[in-house]
């Protein structure tokens, strides 16, 4: 960075600039620290000027002598040598006069012409006081920060990511929807204007300008990379005469000649800027639409405030959900202080994209509303703080209902940093996700076990939404078993990780699962499965168990019938058996009667003897009948014994179905009233604005037909009898279908996994 002006006039405000400028770390070169060199003065500083990035031109009353050998003064010269088509350095003018406007010397005003002719200048009356230079500095030193923040801006451009910044290695709606949309196909016409790409000698051969304007792209890429700025445009210009649809090198071109910072540089940047959108828009190119225009304000704005602002305005129009658009406004009207259109622009960037906010701390295009500013971001730190305590206080409280270990998390209201403490918010409101959609695996665990005999095995999907809550998230996913295979709870199954980070994170098997099926490709759609899975039965089934009553409940009915039938035999056996006893009493009576007759009383006493044998042989089966009655009796009591033991198991499988879904609607319960909130940047779900088919979204059921028909939508809520939703309260749904004119949102789906046809 090179300070050009007269030494004796500027003396002062020279080493306050090159002071404030190196503590920022920037090389600055003000020629006052008496350096030795072995070339006249005028050729020392022509050869420095040519290699700076930044001349602060700074002229005041008097032209001063001319340089020894040359027609200009040394100030003169300077500039001069800045213009040459071999400098790259951009001019930064500031006149600072006794009385703005009037120069009494005649050469003075004519280089003061020269250099209105070709840039946007600044002018300043000359301070009389100490604190005034001071002012002074800071002023010019801000314009600096400015210019160099617009050179990063027009930098950036040039590569093939020039249209994102880091953001942590948090994988966020904006830079996936980026993405996304750099991977969809181009419209046919989209496609005819695109840079060529050389195929083959046939392609070469049939399209000769197209091939010459691709090589004179490729040239300029080059050289903007080794930061010949010059040669770039020359090659750029080459490309825009021989492609003058081609709306990237009309694009590469504007960015070049706004970083020139000249007047007449800015017009045709415009012009390029404007007409690279209007291509861009026309082949349903938004999102290259959109920073085309943001381009078109950057180079409006050194002459035309109006019209930078209408430029922001349309690029907000073309792309309203990318954060850059709404940023750029907020700079533009801050610069025309339009303060509370410009708060309000930085809100919806801040919405859109949180890290945004960390760009108003050093643009001096907030300078005029530094307070406001400060008062928008303390607000900000209100609003997600609130949201950070409710969740904070939700995490601890399910960890420790759950009995899990509690998150050893720092104060988040003590980091400085807004846009960490919002992804910090949403990290913390996805780890409650994930617990609840274990609690949710859990549940259909247990509905699965009491499932009814000849139900078939139930198999869920996991799709890959689940683990981003969002619709426009791609993953990257690694098995770590395969298809077929059983896997406890709580082992590994894949790792996977958005495609926009590089943190990896592992998902475990919240419950044991089969694999049913797996993707077969490592690159995943949020919309896309990851796998397909049905539980393993941790407890033997309730269909087991109603097999088991069923088979128990048959013999004891076939052991109540035969203790029927043997009771009825020990009773006819009993009754033959006293028959018998008192033949035999009568037939001992009547022998000793007859005992006289000798033969009559043989024949009566060998009939008794054979009778009291047969009563021996009564006896003996009566005993028998009793003893296997004794046995039926209980084996009556074991097959009793083991309805009531599958009934109370029957019971117990039940109350664990009965005790997850309480636990559940506890945990849901307890999350959406104390976790969710309407600060939507601090949510990692969509509003029902922007929701799509799939998408998680927070409603509060009172208001969201009103708010819906406000959208144009006719709302349809299908809720769930297990986990209602709470009257007037927060409550998260899922979108089941979204068209033009309707939005159907399921409570289900929100956090029980769905279950495949």
């Amino acid at each position: 960075m090179f300070i050009s002006s007269r030494f004796s006039e500027f003396s002062g405000l020279r080493k306050l600039l090159a002071h404030k400028l190196r503590e920022v770390e920037l090389h600055v070169i003000e020629l006052d620290d008496n350096g030795a060199d072995d070339r006249p003065p005028p050729e020392f500083c022509v050869g420095l000027i040519k290699h700076a990035e930044l001349v602060v031109l700074i002229l005041g009353d008097s032209y001063g002598p001319l340089a020894e050998g040359h027609e200009l003064s040394h100030t003169h010269l300077e500039y001069r040598a800045s213009q040459d088509a071999d400098s790259d350095a951009r001019v930064l003018p500031y006149f600072v006069q006794a009385v703005p406007g009037m120069v009494q010397d005649a050469a003075q005003e004519q280089f003061r012409q020269e250099v209105q002719r070709n840039h946007r200048t600044a002018e300043h009356v000359r301070p009389q006081e100490e604190q005034a230079w001071a002012e002074l500095a800071s002023a010019i030193f801000n314009d600096i920060l400015r210019t160099l923040l617009e050179l990063k801006f027009q930098e950036a451009g040039q590569g093939d990511d020039d249209l994102d910044y880091a953001s942590g290695e948090e994988a966020n709606a904006e830079l996936q929807r980026l993405q996304n949309l750099r991977q969809q196909p181009m419209s046919e016409l989209a496609s005819m204007l695109a840079p060529l790409a050389i195929d083959s000698t046939v392609d070469a051969l049939s399209q000769p300008r197209a091939l010459e304007a691709y090589e004179q792209m490729k040239e300029a890429r080059f050289a903007l990379q080794i930061g010949e700025r010059r040669i770039a445009e020359r090659h750029l210009r080459c490309a825009v005469d021989l492609r003058p649809l081609d709306p990237a090198a009309a694009e590469w071109l504007a960015r070049v000649l706004v970083s020139g910072g000249r007047r007449k540089s800015a017009l045709e940047a415009v012009t390029l800027a404007d007409r690279a959108a209007r291509i861009y828009a026309k082949t349903e190119q938004s999102l290259r639409a959109a920073a085309s225009l943001v381009l078109a304000a950057r180079a409006s704005a050194d002459y035309d405030h109006a019209l930078a602002i209408d430029y922001a305005r349309a690029a907000v129009e073309q792309a309203g959900w990318y954060a850059q658009t709404h940023f750029e406004l907020a700079r533009q009207l801050s610069m025309a202080n339009q303060a509370d259109g410009a708060l309000a622009s930085l809100d919806r960037a801040f919405n859109c994209h949180p890290p945004i906010i960390e760009g108003v701390y050093n643009d001096p295009a907030f300078e005029k509303n530094r307070e406001a500013v400060d008062g928008l971001i303390r607000d900000m730190h209100q609003r997600v703080g609130s949201v950070i305590t409710g969740v904070t206080a939700s995490e601890t409280a399910m960890a420790k209902r759950l009995g899990l270990a509690p998150r050893n998390t720092r104060d988040l209201s003590a980091d400085a940093r807004l846009w960490r403490r919002v992804y910090a918010c949403r990290d913390a409101v996805r780890r409650q996700m994930r617990e609840l959609q274990n609690l949710a695996a859990s549940y259909v665990s247990s509905v699965a076990l009491n499932a009814p005999n000849d139900a078939a095995s139930p198999v869920y999907v996991l799709e890959a939404a689940a683990l981003s809550l969002h619709m426009q998230d791609a993953l990257e996913i690694s098995f770590l078993v395969s298809a077929g295979a059983s896997v406890e709870a709580g082992k590994p199954v894949f790792r996977y990780r958005s495609a926009n980070s590089r943190t990896s994170h592992t998902w475990h098997a919240p419950v044991g699962m089969k694999l049913v099926w797996t993707a077969r490709t490592t690159s995943l759609h949020a919309s896309d499965r990851v796998l397909t899975w049905s539980p393993l039965p941790e407890y033997t089934s309730a269909a087991e168990y109603r097999n088991l009553q069923a088979s128990a409940q048959r013999a004891l009915a076939q052991a109540q019938h035969r203790n029927a039938h043997l009771g009825i035999q020990k009773t006819t056996v009993g009754r033959k058996l006293m028959a018998g006893l008192a033949a035999i009493c009568a037939g001992a009576a009547s022998a000793y009667l007859l005992r006289a007759q000798t033969a009559p009383a043989m024949l009566l006493g060998m009939a008794t003897l054979y009778t009291a044998y047969l009563c021996n042989q009564l006896r003996h089966q009566h005993v028998a009948l009793r003893g296997a009655l004794s046995e039926c009796v209980r084996h009556i009591a074991n097959e009793e014994r083991q309805i009531g033991e599958a009934q109370r198991n029957l019971d117990a499988l039940r109350r664990i179905e009965n005790d997850r879904l309480e636990l559940l609607r506890e945990m849901v319960a307890m999350f959406e009233r104390q976790s969710l909130s309407l600060v939507s940047v601090s949510m990692p779900f969509q509003g029902l604005r922007s929701a799509r088919t799939g998408d998680w979204v927070i409603v509060a059921l009172s208001s969201a037909k009103n708010y819906a028909k406000e959208l144009g939508l006719a709302l349809e809520v299908r809720e769930d009898a297990n986990l209602h939703a709470q009257s007037g309260k927060l409550s998260l749904h899922r979108v089941a279908h979204r068209s033009n004119s309707e939005i159907i949102l399921e409570r289900t789906s929100a956090y029980l996994p769905p279950r495949q046809a």
